[in-house]
């Protein structure tokens, strides 16, 4: 399952409107990367794929969700930063 993380730069005079929907397009890339985390643990007590497989299939996932969830604070902040 190919995920796409399209990396838009967080421009400083961004509207609000535009941050929050960055916010939830980030979530929604995020919510596809613990799908996928979820199906490799189905598939392994499914015996479909072996224990290594399932763990690349994390270690992947983990390591992309990280970089997610840093985009998602920086950009939680310069909404936090419009808000004051």
């Amino acid at each position: 399952m190919g995920v796409k993380t399209d990396s838009h730069p967080i421009t400083m005079f961004s509207s609000r409107t535009k941050l929050e929907k960055r916010i939830k397009e980030l979530n929604a890339i995020m919510a596809e990367y613990r799908k996928e985390m979820e199906e490799a643990n189905r598939r392994l007590d499914r015996k479909e794929i072996g224990a290594n497989e399932a763990e690349r299939v994390r270690t992947r996932c983990r390591k992309k969700m990280d970089s997610l969830a840093e985009k998602i604070r920086a950009v939680r902040g310069e909404l936090e930063s419009m808000k004051q």
